[in-house]
């Protein structure tokens, strides 16, 4: 709330359940901030997507700060076999949270987190989406709403994870978090505010990693954001030949 970040307790089925002892909800609550920091417009826009990719900013956090741990980088390498598109440890968000949600309410929540960067939600206008539905089915609520961007990026994180290395180790995830983390936060800073803020943020990522990689994820994250829907074809087209030709004209050292 601009003030402070706040978590609660609760009972359910006799357990008392912890918001703030979880590390993807201090994480989630934590990111919205630091976007709040980056992008002070953001936070009041009126906006469908901008509410959405707030959400989404706050899971994507959670997920590249839970990669810096070595014991779960190590424990998601196993999990997975070095392919992070598959579900795993990190890519449930809160799980303790998620499970407390769906006993209350089975339709709220999956039944082993709160929500999942792997799921296979592809973009519609969410002018046309509901205000709420079942977890299973995508709203216009940010919340639900946000597992769409957050898909696409993780599903971009496994590609980047393979351009690194087929065989990737704990040091090579480490590299992909921190990339992408850095991806994320210099796109956020440069997206034109518009009511399709999913696309523009798609095509800052991929101009971000021109500026910050000389384009050495460029067909992972195109190929993500296309498959989600968050870009088309042809702008992902466009989006790379600009790309290639920004590289082209980079001045060299000396120049």
């Amino acid at each position: 709330d601009r003030k402070s970040l706040s978590f609660f307790h609760g009972t359910v089925d006799g357990r008392e359940v912890y918001t703030g002892e979880s590390p993807d909800i201090v994480c989630h609550e934590f990111g919205h901030a630091v976007l709040d920091s980056l992008r002070p417009d953001l936070w009041d826009a009126t906006l469908d997507e901008v509410a959405a990719f707030h959400e989404s900013f706050g899971d994507i956090s959670a997920i590249v700060c839970a990669l810096q741990l070595p014991a779960v980088r190590a424990a998601v390498l196993k999990e997975t076999g070095g392919r992070l598109w598959h579900t795993s440890t990190v890519s449930r968000i809160a799980e303790q949270f998620g499970r407390a949600v769906h006993s209350i309410n089975a339709q709220s929540a999956p039944p082993d987190c709160l929500r999942n960067a792997v799921n296979n939600f592809f973009y519609r206008d969410p002018m046309y989406l509901p205000p709420s539905t079942p977890d299973d089915q995508l709203s216009s609520e940010p919340h639900s709403f946000s597992r769409v961007f957050t898909a696409g990026f993780f599903e971009a994180m496994s590609a980047m994870l393979k351009i690194v290395s087929h065989k990737p180790k704990e040091d090579d995830l480490l590299a992909v978090a921190r990339d992408a983390g850095a991806l994320i936060s210099k796109a956020a800073q440069t997206a034109a505010l518009s009511a399709a803020f999913y696309s523009e943020m798609a095509a800052q990522v991929i101009w971000a990693d021109t500026a910050l990689f000389n384009g050495k994820y460029d067909d992972a994250l195109r190929s993500a954001f296309v498959r989600r829907g968050l870009l088309s074809l042809e702008a992902a087209r466009s989006l790379k030949a600009e790309a290639a030709r920004a590289v082209v004209s980079k001045p060299t050292p000396g120049d």
